[in-house]
């Protein structure tokens, strides 16, 4: 990763997490020629919440239909298994049963099999015992589900390929600095994720520097309040939080409307 933070950029995204850094390699498509940095305040990409999941990829049946949660999730899936296939990533479709021991499970099940052909999840299907048992030996019950679009992948891989591609593009990711200790001053904070964190290596130094743009959100669990703007004359500032805990960023410039 990159040692310190450049002297300006057009765009910055805190938090080197697999949004973040999706986030970084999708904005250097749609803007060729900007100067795109990500800062994180741990020392390693990927190191909160993308790097402590159980790596399951969803195949989209619990979510309720025509919610954005579940045209996310399997749209989502798709273009992960792509990306990852493009990208030489091991993510397998491994697959899953969801199974019901019970009668009185079975409306339960129903509900799931009924969402998930809604969701156009790929390859559900309905099984009975016999077939459960050849999919999996240690299962037993009475009635299934069966997805075989479920899958795993190592998340932090993922995030590493994308912190790759934003490096070829001439972007730039700085761990260990979050944006408190960069001396983040941008024009309009917008959206991102991470905690802000110090520079570690005591050489840096303070740093001031400026940036056009600026995608910033607090995790909700974080006890650290996202930064503020100290936009200079014409500056905007405009936010969007997602946790009443995540204070909004404010800008103390009068210049900023």
């Amino acid at each position: 990763m990159d040692q310190r933070p450049p002297a300006g950029c057009d765009i910055c995204v805190v938090g080197a997490g697999i949004v973040g850094l999706a986030t970084a390699r999708e904005l250097q498509r749609r803007h060729p020629g900007a100067s795109i940095v990500v800062l994180e305040g741990a020392e390693r990409i990927a190191s909160h919440q993308s790097g402590h999941s159980s790596g399951v990829i969803h195949a989209g049946i619990y979510y309720a239909p025509g919610s954005l949660k579940a045209s996310l999730c399997v749209e989502g899936a798709a273009r992960l298994y792509d990306y990852c296939a493009e990208r030489g990533i091991d993510a397998r479709r491994d697959g899953k049963v969801i199974v019901a021991t019970r009668e009185d499970e079975l409306p339960r099940l129903d509900e799931l099999e009924r969402r998930g052909r809604a969701n156009g999840v790929p390859g559900l299907e309905r099984i009975d015992l016999e077939r459960l048992r050849e999919i999996e030996p240690h299962a037993g019950g009475i009635a299934a589900l069966h997805s075989p679009n479920t899958g795993v992948v190592d998340f932090p891989t993922v995030a590493a390929s994308l912190a790759s591609e934003l490096r070829s593009g001439g972007g730039k990711v700085v761990t260990g600095c979050g944006p408190a200790a960069a001396g983040l001053r941008s024009s309009t904070p917008e959206a991102a994720s991470t905690r802000a964190g110090p520079c570690s290596a005591p050489a840096r130094g303070p740093i001031a520097w400026r940036c056009s743009r600026a995608l910033i959100r607090t995790h909700a669990s974080s006890p650290s309040a996202a930064p503020t703007c100290d936009c200079g004359p014409g500056g905007r500032t405009s936010s969007a939080p997602t946790s009443t805990r995540s204070p909004i960023p404010t800008c103390r410039s009068s210049g900023c409307t």
